[in-house]
């Protein structure tokens, strides 16, 4: 092999063109490709996380942690470790000259949020309900996304624009991509947490960062309620579900007094994932 990386790198079709991929995630791909240049592409040299993988990255520790687990669910990567703080990322899903295509990256996985650039947003169940609940399926998603900027003051035809993505995001599946919950989040993370986060124009804030089709942090996405049992998604044991959020969510998101709310934005109960609680009264009868 040369002293020195090649003019060029040969990055894999099934990466070039996979429409779905995120630019910072295809940028942090083609870096730790072409940092394989010693091995042919198919590994790194072991790699120290904070002394070369971050610089390389140009990411936060989170950040970085997050794209690696994105690449290796996509089958882009995989890597070993020391046990310590370094890694070998391996590239064994493709030779270094490819000619076929991809599937999309990342499919159905619960990640955190993607690279957030502004200074303001730094890293940053069954039955019916008994209250009307905030629809997240089909067309009614829309429907949902445009009451909460209306509420939230974003224009409407920015707001339209912004719920004909969350809609595209909910149909082509792919849980990177902000969904209803977001957008829940984004306006906890710009209203209820407007001073903690330094935001100044908060439904601008809000309207950005939908329209750059970015996640909100995990901290402030809610999960769904089911509407028979209300527990949390994940806690439910129905047998055909129906999930939503329930309308006490919207306003959540623009209050900043939620001590008394378990000390989450939502209300749900950490204990027991009830909303409202459900936990037992041991208080003396």
């Amino acid at each position: 092999m040369p002293a020195k990386p090649p003019p060029t790198t040969p990055l894999p079709n099934r990466a070039i063109f996979d429409r779905t991929m995120p630019a910072a995630l295809f940028q942090s791909f083609a870096r730790l490709y072409a940092s394989a240049w010693h091995q042919d592409y198919q590994e790194t040299d072991l790699l120290d996380f904070e002394a070369q993988l971050l610089p390389l990255l140009g990411l936060s520790r989170s950040q970085a942690r997050e794209h690696l687990r994105l690449l290796r669910f996509a089958k882009l990567l995989d890597w070993t470790t020391n046990g310590a703080q370094g890694y070998t990322i391996r590239f064994p899903f493709f030779s270094p000259v490819e000619s076929g295509k991809a599937d999309p990256v990342v499919d159905g996985f619960n990640s955190s949020e993607i690279e957030v650039k502004d200074s303001h947003q730094q890293h940053t169940g069954s039955g019916k309900a008994q209250t009307p609940e905030i629809p997240v399926e089909g067309a009614q998603t829309r429907e949902m996304v445009l009451n909460c900027l209306a509420r939230a003051g974003v224009w409407t035809d920015v707001a339209q624009r912004i719920a004909g993505k969350i809609v595209e995001n909910q149909e082509r599946g792919h849980a990177y991509l902000p969904s209803p919950a977001d957008v829940l989040g984004w306006m906890a993370y710009c209203f209820a947490d407007r001073r903690k986060n330094k935001i100044q124009h908060p439904a601008a804030v809000l309207a950005a960062n939908l329209n750059a089709n970015r996640r909100c942090p995990d901290y402030y996405r809610p999960r769904q309620i089911c509407a028979s049992c209300h527990l949390e998604q994940g806690y439910c044991r129905c047998s055909q579900p129906e999930l939503g959020f329930p309308p006490e969510f919207l306003d959540f998101a623009f209050h900043v007094d939620y001590n008394d709310r378990y000390e989450n934005f939502w209300g749900v109960c950490p204990a027991c994932h009830g909303f409202p609680c459900q936990c037992p009264d041991e208080s003396p009868a």
